[in-house]
Protein backbone atom coordinates (compact mmCIF):
# COMPACT_ATOMS: atom_id res chain seq x y z
CA UNK A 1 0.00 0.00 0.00
CA UNK A 2 1.42 3.35 -1.03
CA UNK A 3 2.03 6.08 1.50
CA UNK A 4 0.86 9.27 -0.26
CA UNK A 5 1.85 12.57 1.34
CA UNK A 6 1.95 16.20 0.29
CA UNK A 7 4.88 18.44 1.16
CA UNK A 8 5.23 22.18 0.86
CA UNK A 9 8.26 24.44 1.26
CA UNK A 10 7.87 26.75 4.21
CA UNK A 11 7.52 30.38 3.21
CA UNK A 12 11.16 31.37 3.69
CA UNK A 13 12.42 28.87 1.07
CA UNK A 14 12.39 29.23 -2.72
CA UNK A 15 13.47 27.09 -5.71
CA UNK A 16 16.38 28.62 -7.60
CA UNK A 17 19.06 27.85 -10.16
CA UNK A 18 22.08 29.53 -11.72
CA UNK A 19 24.24 28.90 -14.76
CA UNK A 20 26.33 25.84 -13.94
CA UNK A 21 24.42 25.30 -10.67
CA UNK A 22 20.80 24.85 -11.78
CA UNK A 23 19.49 22.98 -8.73
CA UNK A 24 19.28 25.09 -5.60
CA UNK A 25 17.08 25.98 -2.66
CA UNK A 26 17.41 29.55 -1.44
CA UNK A 27 16.69 30.60 2.13
CA UNK A 28 15.29 34.06 2.80
CA UNK A 29 14.19 36.23 5.68
CA UNK A 30 10.60 37.36 5.25
CA UNK A 31 10.73 40.98 6.26
CA UNK A 32 7.39 42.22 5.01
CA UNK A 33 4.65 40.12 3.47
CA UNK A 34 2.33 43.08 2.76
CA UNK A 35 3.47 43.27 -0.86
CA UNK A 36 3.99 47.01 -0.75
CA UNK A 37 6.34 48.22 -3.45
CA UNK A 38 8.54 50.38 -1.21
CA UNK A 39 9.35 47.89 1.53
CA UNK A 40 11.84 45.03 1.38
CA UNK A 41 9.95 41.75 1.45
CA UNK A 42 12.71 39.15 1.19
CA UNK A 43 16.35 39.17 2.17
CA UNK A 44 18.87 36.40 1.55
CA UNK A 45 19.59 34.38 4.69
CA UNK A 46 22.89 32.59 4.14
CA UNK A 47 23.89 30.80 0.98
CA UNK A 48 21.59 28.50 -1.02
CA UNK A 49 21.71 24.74 -0.70
CA UNK A 50 22.77 23.06 -3.94
CA UNK A 51 21.63 19.64 -5.16
CA UNK A 52 22.30 17.20 -7.96
CA UNK A 53 19.62 16.51 -10.55
CA UNK A 54 18.23 13.41 -8.82
CA UNK A 55 17.92 15.16 -5.47
CA UNK A 56 16.24 18.15 -7.05
CA UNK A 57 13.56 15.95 -8.58
CA UNK A 58 12.46 15.27 -5.01
CA UNK A 59 12.80 18.92 -3.97
CA UNK A 60 10.57 20.00 -6.86
CA UNK A 61 7.77 17.89 -5.37
CA UNK A 62 7.68 20.16 -2.31
CA UNK A 63 5.07 22.35 -4.01
CA UNK A 64 2.10 21.49 -1.80
CA UNK A 65 0.03 19.91 -4.57
CA UNK A 66 2.14 17.05 -5.95
CA UNK A 67 1.38 13.70 -4.30
CA UNK A 68 4.52 11.99 -3.07
CA UNK A 69 4.66 8.21 -2.76
CA UNK A 70 7.62 7.79 -0.44
CA UNK A 71 7.79 4.06 -1.08
CA UNK A 72 8.78 4.79 -4.68
CA UNK A 73 11.56 7.22 -3.79
CA UNK A 74 15.24 6.26 -3.73
CA UNK A 75 16.98 6.15 -0.36
CA UNK A 76 18.47 9.61 -0.97
CA UNK A 77 14.97 11.03 -1.58
CA UNK A 78 13.59 9.56 1.65
CA UNK A 79 16.56 10.91 3.60
CA UNK A 80 16.09 14.31 2.01
CA UNK A 81 12.46 14.42 3.18
CA UNK A 82 13.44 13.40 6.71
CA UNK A 83 16.08 16.11 6.91
CA UNK A 84 13.77 18.75 5.41
CA UNK A 85 11.10 17.97 8.02
CA UNK A 86 13.62 17.92 10.86
CA UNK A 87 15.05 21.33 9.93
CA UNK A 88 11.63 22.90 9.35
CA UNK A 89 12.20 23.39 5.63
CA UNK A 90 8.94 21.70 4.63
CA UNK A 91 5.51 20.95 6.07
CA UNK A 92 3.87 17.57 5.44
CA UNK A 93 0.18 16.64 5.20
CA UNK A 94 -2.02 13.78 4.04
CA UNK A 95 -4.05 16.38 2.11
CA UNK A 96 -2.99 18.92 -0.53
CA UNK A 97 -1.51 22.15 0.79
CA UNK A 98 -1.57 25.69 -0.65
CA UNK A 99 0.51 26.19 -3.78
CA UNK A 100 3.86 27.89 -3.58
CA UNK A 101 3.87 31.66 -3.87
CA UNK A 102 5.24 33.16 -7.07
CA UNK A 103 8.43 34.06 -5.18
CA UNK A 104 8.93 30.43 -4.13
CA UNK A 105 8.47 28.89 -7.58
CA UNK A 106 11.53 27.91 -9.58
CA UNK A 107 13.53 30.76 -11.09
CA UNK A 108 16.61 30.18 -13.23
CA UNK A 109 19.17 32.97 -13.43
CA UNK A 110 21.33 32.94 -16.60
CA UNK A 111 24.46 33.95 -14.70
CA UNK A 112 27.26 32.55 -12.57
CA UNK A 113 26.21 32.25 -8.94
CA UNK A 114 27.44 35.11 -6.72
CA UNK A 115 26.68 35.40 -3.01
CA UNK A 116 27.15 39.15 -2.66
CA UNK A 117 28.28 42.24 -4.53
CA UNK A 118 30.32 45.01 -2.94
CA UNK A 119 29.33 48.12 -4.88
CA UNK A 120 31.13 51.46 -4.92
CA UNK A 121 28.23 53.81 -5.61
CA UNK A 122 30.67 56.72 -5.80
CA UNK A 123 34.39 57.37 -6.08
CA UNK A 124 34.04 60.68 -4.25
CA UNK A 125 34.80 61.23 -0.58
CA UNK A 126 34.55 63.99 2.03
CA UNK A 127 37.84 62.95 3.68
CA UNK A 128 41.48 62.88 2.59
CA UNK A 129 42.62 59.53 3.98
CA UNK A 130 46.33 58.83 3.77
CA UNK A 131 45.78 55.17 2.92
CA UNK A 132 42.83 55.28 0.48
CA UNK A 133 43.21 52.41 -1.96
CA UNK A 134 41.03 54.31 -4.46
CA UNK A 135 43.06 57.52 -4.07
CA UNK A 136 39.65 59.16 -3.56
CA UNK A 137 41.24 62.38 -2.25
CA UNK A 138 42.58 62.97 -5.76
CA UNK A 139 39.10 62.63 -7.25
CA UNK A 140 40.23 60.22 -9.96
CA UNK A 141 37.16 58.01 -9.74
CA UNK A 142 33.70 59.09 -10.94
CA UNK A 143 30.20 58.84 -9.54
CA UNK A 144 27.70 56.92 -11.69
CA UNK A 145 24.47 58.76 -12.45
CA UNK A 146 21.21 57.66 -10.92
CA UNK A 147 20.02 56.13 -14.20
CA UNK A 148 23.20 54.05 -14.38
CA UNK A 149 22.63 52.94 -10.79
CA UNK A 150 19.13 51.84 -11.76
CA UNK A 151 20.56 49.79 -14.64
CA UNK A 152 23.02 48.13 -12.27
CA UNK A 153 20.24 47.33 -9.80
CA UNK A 154 18.27 45.73 -12.62
CA UNK A 155 21.26 43.58 -13.53
CA UNK A 156 21.81 42.48 -9.95
CA UNK A 157 18.22 41.26 -9.81
CA UNK A 158 18.53 39.60 -13.21
CA UNK A 159 21.51 37.60 -11.89
CA UNK A 160 19.71 36.53 -8.72
CA UNK A 161 21.98 38.58 -6.46
CA UNK A 162 20.02 39.32 -3.29
CA UNK A 163 22.71 40.87 -1.09
CA UNK A 164 24.75 44.05 -1.65
CA UNK A 165 27.26 45.92 0.49
CA UNK A 166 27.53 49.62 -0.37
CA UNK A 167 30.81 51.48 -0.25
CA UNK A 168 32.63 54.32 -2.02
CA UNK A 169 34.63 56.56 -1.74
CA UNK A 170 32.20 57.59 0.92
CA UNK A 171 28.80 56.25 -0.16
CA UNK A 172 26.82 58.72 1.95
CA UNK A 173 28.13 61.77 0.06
CA UNK A 174 25.50 60.89 -2.54
CA UNK A 175 22.47 63.09 -1.92
CA UNK A 176 20.41 60.39 -3.65
CA UNK A 177 21.75 57.57 -1.46
CA UNK A 178 18.30 56.65 -0.14
CA UNK A 179 17.01 56.64 -3.71
CA UNK A 180 19.58 53.95 -4.52
CA UNK A 181 18.53 52.05 -1.39
CA UNK A 182 14.93 52.27 -2.59
CA UNK A 183 15.91 50.89 -6.02
CA UNK A 184 17.50 47.88 -4.37
CA UNK A 185 14.52 47.45 -2.05
CA UNK A 186 12.05 47.42 -4.93
CA UNK A 187 14.03 44.53 -6.42
CA UNK A 188 14.15 42.65 -3.10
CA UNK A 189 17.90 43.12 -2.77
CA UNK A 190 19.03 43.44 0.83
CA UNK A 191 21.71 45.92 1.84
CA UNK A 192 23.94 43.82 4.07
CA UNK A 193 26.41 46.54 4.99
CA UNK A 194 27.22 50.23 4.51
CA UNK A 195 30.93 51.06 4.71
CA UNK A 196 31.35 54.65 5.90
CA UNK A 197 33.56 57.12 7.74
CA UNK A 198 30.47 57.99 9.80
CA UNK A 199 30.32 61.77 9.36
CA UNK A 200 27.10 61.65 7.33
CA UNK A 201 25.29 59.05 9.45
CA UNK A 202 22.17 60.85 10.67
CA UNK A 203 18.84 59.96 12.28
CA UNK A 204 17.18 60.88 8.98
CA UNK A 205 19.32 58.34 7.11
CA UNK A 206 18.41 55.61 9.58
CA UNK A 207 14.73 56.59 9.43
CA UNK A 208 14.84 56.23 5.66
CA UNK A 209 16.50 52.81 5.78
CA UNK A 210 14.04 51.53 8.38
CA UNK A 211 11.11 52.76 6.29
CA UNK A 212 12.41 50.61 3.45
CA UNK A 213 12.80 47.59 5.71
CA UNK A 214 16.58 47.72 5.33
CA UNK A 215 18.70 47.20 8.46
CA UNK A 216 22.28 46.88 7.22
CA UNK A 217 25.31 46.53 9.40
CA UNK A 218 27.52 49.62 9.38
CA UNK A 219 31.27 49.25 9.02
CA UNK A 220 32.78 52.47 10.35
CA UNK A 221 36.41 53.44 9.82
CA UNK A 222 38.21 54.35 13.03
CA UNK A 223 42.00 54.42 13.20
CA UNK A 224 42.70 54.76 16.90
CA UNK A 225 42.00 57.10 19.79
CA UNK A 226 43.99 60.29 19.26
CA UNK A 227 45.16 59.26 15.77
CA UNK A 228 42.04 59.07 13.62
CA UNK A 229 42.05 62.71 12.47
CA UNK A 230 45.64 62.42 11.30
CA UNK A 231 45.01 59.26 9.31
CA UNK A 232 41.81 60.60 7.77
CA UNK A 233 43.15 64.05 6.96
CA UNK A 234 40.15 65.90 8.43
CA UNK A 235 39.87 67.67 11.78
CA UNK A 236 36.98 66.30 13.84
CA UNK A 237 36.87 62.94 12.06
CA UNK A 238 37.43 61.06 15.32
CA UNK A 239 34.53 62.61 17.19
CA UNK A 240 32.28 62.28 14.12
CA UNK A 241 33.01 58.55 13.92
CA UNK A 242 32.40 58.00 17.64
CA UNK A 243 29.14 59.98 17.51
CA UNK A 244 27.98 57.95 14.52
CA UNK A 245 28.70 54.68 16.31
CA UNK A 246 26.80 55.79 19.40
CA UNK A 247 23.82 56.80 17.28
CA UNK A 248 23.83 53.51 15.37
CA UNK A 249 24.02 51.42 18.53
CA UNK A 250 21.20 53.43 20.10
CA UNK A 251 19.07 52.59 17.06
CA UNK A 252 19.99 48.87 17.18
CA UNK A 253 22.05 48.87 13.99
CA UNK A 254 24.99 46.46 14.20
CA UNK A 255 28.35 48.24 14.08
CA UNK A 256 31.74 46.88 13.09
CA UNK A 257 34.94 48.88 12.87
CA UNK A 258 37.82 48.85 10.45
CA UNK A 259 41.02 50.13 12.06
CA UNK A 260 44.22 50.82 10.14
CA UNK A 261 47.36 51.24 12.22
CA UNK A 262 50.69 52.84 11.41
CA UNK A 263 53.90 53.53 13.29
CA UNK A 264 52.27 56.30 15.35
CA UNK A 265 48.96 54.62 16.26
CA UNK A 266 50.10 51.02 16.77
CA UNK A 267 50.13 51.34 20.56
CA UNK A 268 46.47 52.38 20.72
CA UNK A 269 44.86 49.06 19.83
CA UNK A 270 43.95 47.95 23.36
CA UNK A 271 42.54 51.32 24.46
CA UNK A 272 40.64 51.71 21.20
CA UNK A 273 39.11 48.23 21.24
CA UNK A 274 37.94 48.61 24.83
CA UNK A 275 36.39 52.02 24.12
CA UNK A 276 34.58 50.66 21.08
CA UNK A 277 33.34 47.69 23.11
CA UNK A 278 31.91 50.09 25.71
CA UNK A 279 30.05 51.91 22.94
CA UNK A 280 28.55 48.61 21.74
CA UNK A 281 30.61 47.83 18.65
CA UNK A 282 30.42 44.13 17.80
CA UNK A 283 33.72 43.55 16.02
CA UNK A 284 36.97 45.34 15.22
CA UNK A 285 39.27 44.53 12.34
CA UNK A 286 42.84 45.79 12.70
CA UNK A 287 45.22 45.89 9.78
CA UNK A 288 48.09 47.81 8.24
CA UNK A 289 47.38 49.66 4.97
CA UNK A 290 48.29 47.79 1.82
CA UNK A 291 50.98 49.37 -0.31
CA UNK A 292 48.46 50.52 -2.90
CA UNK A 293 46.68 53.72 -3.88
CA UNK A 294 47.40 56.82 -1.81
CA UNK A 295 49.45 54.93 0.79
CA UNK A 296 52.04 54.02 -1.82
CA UNK A 297 52.73 57.75 -2.25
CA UNK A 298 52.56 59.12 1.31
CA UNK A 299 52.76 56.20 3.74
CA UNK A 300 56.46 55.39 3.72
CA UNK A 301 57.39 57.47 6.76
CA UNK A 302 54.66 55.88 8.91
CA UNK A 303 54.25 52.44 7.34
CA UNK A 304 54.88 49.35 9.44
CA UNK A 305 56.66 46.36 8.00
CA UNK A 306 54.94 42.99 8.09
CA UNK A 307 57.28 41.83 10.85
CA UNK A 308 56.58 44.94 12.92
CA UNK A 309 52.83 44.43 12.54
CA UNK A 310 53.16 40.80 13.63
CA UNK A 311 54.92 41.83 16.84
CA UNK A 312 52.16 44.35 17.53
CA UNK A 313 49.47 41.69 17.02
CA UNK A 314 51.32 39.21 19.21
CA UNK A 315 51.60 41.83 21.94
CA UNK A 316 47.86 42.56 21.81
CA UNK A 317 46.52 38.97 21.77
CA UNK A 318 47.04 38.39 25.54
CA UNK A 319 45.35 41.73 26.28
CA UNK A 320 42.33 40.62 24.26
CA UNK A 321 41.79 37.62 26.54
CA UNK A 322 42.70 39.53 29.70
CA UNK A 323 40.03 42.11 28.84
CA UNK A 324 37.36 39.44 28.52
CA UNK A 325 37.19 39.23 24.72
CA UNK A 326 34.94 42.34 24.59
CA UNK A 327 34.44 42.27 20.81
CA UNK A 328 35.11 39.93 17.93
CA UNK A 329 38.56 40.83 16.69
CA UNK A 330 40.47 40.37 13.44
CA UNK A 331 44.16 41.11 13.40
CA UNK A 332 45.42 41.41 9.85
CA UNK A 333 45.13 38.02 8.23
CA UNK A 334 46.70 36.28 11.18
CA UNK A 335 44.27 36.05 14.10
CA UNK A 336 40.47 36.09 14.30
CA UNK A 337 38.57 35.39 17.51
CA UNK A 338 34.88 35.61 18.22
CA UNK A 339 33.36 37.81 20.88
CA UNK A 340 33.12 36.26 24.35
CA UNK A 341 34.66 33.01 23.11
CA UNK A 342 37.93 31.22 22.48
CA UNK A 343 37.27 29.78 19.03
CA UNK A 344 39.95 31.44 16.96
CA UNK A 345 41.22 31.05 13.43
CA UNK A 346 44.47 31.92 11.76
CA UNK A 347 43.34 32.84 8.23
CA UNK A 348 46.85 32.55 6.83
CA UNK A 349 46.79 28.86 7.77
CA UNK A 350 44.78 26.52 5.54
CA UNK A 351 44.12 22.80 5.85
CA UNK A 352 44.68 21.01 2.58
CA UNK A 353 45.54 17.34 2.86
CA UNK A 354 47.05 16.66 -0.56
CA UNK A 355 48.55 18.50 -3.51
CA UNK A 356 45.73 17.17 -5.68
CA UNK A 357 43.13 18.76 -3.41
CA UNK A 358 45.02 22.05 -3.34
CA UNK A 359 45.65 22.18 -7.10
CA UNK A 360 41.91 21.92 -7.83
CA UNK A 361 40.93 24.64 -5.39
CA UNK A 362 40.02 28.19 -6.32
CA UNK A 363 42.88 30.64 -6.08
CA UNK A 364 40.60 32.89 -4.01
CA UNK A 365 37.20 31.75 -2.75
CA UNK A 366 36.24 35.26 -1.67
CA UNK A 367 36.89 36.64 -5.15
CA UNK A 368 34.72 33.90 -6.62
CA UNK A 369 31.61 34.58 -4.54
CA UNK A 370 31.95 38.17 -3.27
CA UNK A 371 32.61 40.36 -6.29
CA UNK A 372 33.11 44.10 -6.63
CA UNK A 373 31.54 46.74 -8.86
CA UNK A 374 33.64 49.88 -9.05
CA UNK A 375 32.51 53.49 -9.33
CA UNK A 376 33.43 53.16 -13.02
CA UNK A 377 30.83 50.38 -13.17
CA UNK A 378 33.48 47.73 -13.81
CA UNK A 379 33.13 44.17 -12.51
CA UNK A 380 36.21 43.12 -10.52
CA UNK A 381 37.05 40.08 -8.37
CA UNK A 382 37.47 42.33 -5.30
CA UNK A 383 38.02 45.98 -4.39
CA UNK A 384 41.79 45.54 -4.31
CA UNK A 385 41.87 45.16 -8.10
CA UNK A 386 40.97 48.84 -8.47
CA UNK A 387 44.70 49.47 -7.96
CA UNK A 388 45.78 46.93 -10.60
CA UNK A 389 47.66 48.29 -13.60
CA UNK A 390 45.10 46.59 -15.82
CA UNK A 391 42.01 47.84 -13.92
CA UNK A 392 40.58 49.36 -17.10
CA UNK A 393 40.56 45.91 -18.72
CA UNK A 394 37.76 44.67 -16.46
CA UNK A 395 34.32 44.72 -18.10
CA UNK A 396 32.10 47.80 -17.90
CA UNK A 397 28.70 46.31 -17.04
CA UNK A 398 26.91 49.22 -18.65
CA UNK A 399 28.38 48.01 -21.94
CA UNK A 400 28.66 44.27 -21.26
CA UNK A 401 25.71 42.95 -19.20
CA UNK A 402 26.64 41.62 -15.78
CA UNK A 403 25.31 38.15 -16.60
CA UNK A 404 27.73 38.00 -19.55
CA UNK A 405 30.63 39.60 -17.68
CA UNK A 406 30.27 36.94 -14.97
CA UNK A 407 30.60 34.23 -17.63
CA UNK A 408 33.31 35.53 -19.93
CA UNK A 409 35.69 38.34 -19.00
CA UNK A 410 38.97 39.04 -17.26
CA UNK A 411 37.01 39.21 -14.01
CA UNK A 412 35.53 35.75 -14.66
CA UNK A 413 38.96 34.30 -15.43
CA UNK A 414 40.34 35.50 -12.08
CA UNK A 415 37.21 34.50 -10.17
CA UNK A 416 37.40 30.93 -11.46
CA UNK A 417 41.20 30.59 -11.51
CA UNK A 418 42.51 27.42 -9.84
CA UNK A 419 45.61 26.88 -7.78
CA UNK A 420 47.06 24.70 -10.53
CA UNK A 421 47.49 27.85 -12.63
CA UNK A 422 49.22 29.60 -9.75
CA UNK A 423 51.65 26.75 -9.16
CA UNK A 424 52.42 26.47 -12.85
CA UNK A 425 53.59 30.08 -12.64
CA UNK A 426 55.52 29.93 -9.34
CA UNK A 427 58.04 27.12 -8.88
CA UNK A 428 59.12 28.55 -5.52
CA UNK A 429 55.63 27.92 -4.14
CA UNK A 430 55.18 24.62 -5.97
CA UNK A 431 58.14 23.10 -4.11
CA UNK A 432 57.67 24.89 -0.76
CA UNK A 433 57.15 22.61 2.23
CA UNK A 434 54.48 25.02 3.55
CA UNK A 435 52.32 24.99 0.40
CA UNK A 436 49.44 22.94 1.89
CA UNK A 437 49.11 25.46 4.71
CA UNK A 438 49.85 28.62 2.74
CA UNK A 439 47.95 28.05 -0.54
CA UNK A 440 49.54 31.11 -2.09
CA UNK A 441 48.30 33.75 0.33
CA UNK A 442 46.29 36.78 -0.86
CA UNK A 443 46.18 37.89 -4.49
CA UNK A 444 45.83 41.59 -3.65
CA UNK A 445 48.78 41.29 -1.26
CA UNK A 446 50.72 39.84 -4.18
CA UNK A 447 49.98 42.97 -6.20
CA UNK A 448 50.95 45.17 -3.25
CA UNK A 449 54.25 43.26 -3.09
CA UNK A 450 54.99 44.40 -6.63
CA UNK A 451 53.61 41.48 -8.60
CA UNK A 452 50.30 40.76 -10.25
CA UNK A 453 47.35 38.61 -9.22
CA UNK A 454 49.36 35.44 -9.94
CA UNK A 455 52.49 36.72 -8.25
CA UNK A 456 53.85 35.64 -4.88
CA UNK A 457 52.42 37.09 -1.68
CA UNK A 458 55.69 37.75 0.11
CA UNK A 459 53.88 38.44 3.38
CA UNK A 460 52.45 34.92 3.34
CA UNK A 461 55.98 33.61 2.81
CA UNK A 462 57.28 35.57 5.76
CA UNK A 463 54.41 34.40 7.92
CA UNK A 464 54.87 30.69 7.25
CA UNK A 465 58.65 30.64 7.07
CA UNK A 466 58.95 32.90 10.12
CA UNK A 467 57.20 30.44 12.48
CA UNK A 468 54.45 32.96 13.23
CA UNK A 469 51.76 30.28 13.32
CA UNK A 470 53.55 28.57 16.20
CA UNK A 471 54.07 31.89 17.99
CA UNK A 472 50.39 32.84 17.67
CA UNK A 473 49.23 29.47 18.97
CA UNK A 474 51.64 29.64 21.89
CA UNK A 475 50.70 33.24 22.72
CA UNK A 476 46.95 32.65 22.47
CA UNK A 477 47.16 29.29 24.24
CA UNK A 478 49.04 30.72 27.21
CA UNK A 479 46.64 33.68 27.47
CA UNK A 480 43.61 31.39 27.37
CA UNK A 481 45.07 29.16 30.09
CA UNK A 482 45.84 32.16 32.31
CA UNK A 483 42.21 33.23 31.90
CA UNK A 484 41.03 29.74 32.89
CA UNK A 485 39.32 29.17 29.54
CA UNK A 486 39.20 26.26 27.15
CA UNK A 487 41.13 26.63 23.90
CA UNK A 488 39.40 26.04 20.58
CA UNK A 489 41.34 26.26 17.33
CA UNK A 490 39.92 26.12 13.83
CA UNK A 491 42.00 25.72 10.70
CA UNK A 492 40.75 27.51 7.61
CA UNK A 493 39.90 25.91 4.29
CA UNK A 494 37.53 28.03 2.21
CA UNK A 495 35.18 25.76 0.30
CA UNK A 496 33.78 26.20 -3.16
CA UNK A 497 30.14 25.50 -3.85
CA UNK A 498 29.63 21.74 -4.42
CA UNK A 499 30.17 20.96 -8.07
CA UNK A 500 32.61 23.82 -8.58
CA UNK A 501 35.68 22.19 -7.09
Amino acid sequence: MSNIMYYRLNDRYALRGWKGLPYALGKYKLLDMSGTSRSLRYSADGQPSFFNEEQFETVRKFDGITPVDESSLPVSGKELIRNALEYDIITGSENPLPELTDFQKYIYYPALFVREVIWSVTGKCNYRCRHCILSAPDGIHPEPGIDDCRRIADQLAECGIRSVALTGGEPLVRKDFLQIAEMLTERDIGISMIMTNGRLVTPELLDGLEKLGQRPDFKVSFDGIGYHDSMRGIKGAEEAALSAMRLLVSRDFAVTVSMCIDRESAGSIRETVNLLADIGVESVGVTIPQNLGAWRKVGNDRALSFEESMEIYLEYIPHFFEDGMPVSVELGGVFNCNRKGTIYTIPYVRKFNTDEELQKHLICTSARYYVYISAECRLMPCLGYIAAEYADEFPDILEIPLKDALSESRAHDIMTCRMREYFARNEKCRTCEKRLKCAGGCRVNAMACGGDNLGIDEEACRFHLGSYEERIRETAGNAIKRAGLRENIIGMIPRAVPGEG
